[in-house]
């Protein structure tokens, strides 16, 4: 495997299958009553489903929401805007600075 985006995994028909479930789940969770999940990761993967190089790996914090006693978790850039957007309000997060992408040097 090669350092270029080109040459690295690519999902399978099966993982772009559970991903869209995923998506879906997303849809159906309440902010108000979902419950969260909070992992350090790949912020680029993090499903962790592809053995990416290390020069795609980007360690972060990865939020995740699940309906009440669900059995899926769902990855915040999964979710709807809307949704995420709640949910970071319930956290007492802002939600202006949580879509900033300018990096702090």
């Amino acid at each position: 495997m090669t350092n270029e985006p080109r040459d690295w995994p690519q999902l399978t028909k099966e993982q772009e299958e559970w991903l869209a479930m995923c998506k879906e789940e997303g849809t159906k969770i309440d902010p108000e009553t979902a419950e969260l999940h909070m992992e350090w990761g790949n912020e680029l993967e993090p499903y962790g489903l592809l053995d990416l190089p290390a020069c795609a790996v980007y360690c972060g914090k990865n939020y995740f929401a699940r309906r009440p006693g669900g059995k899926v978790w769902v990855y915040f850039g999964d979710l709807p805007e809307k949704t995420v957007d709640a949910l970071l309000k319930r956290m007492g997060q802002k939600v202006e600075d949580a879509h900033d992408d300018d990096l702090p040097l």
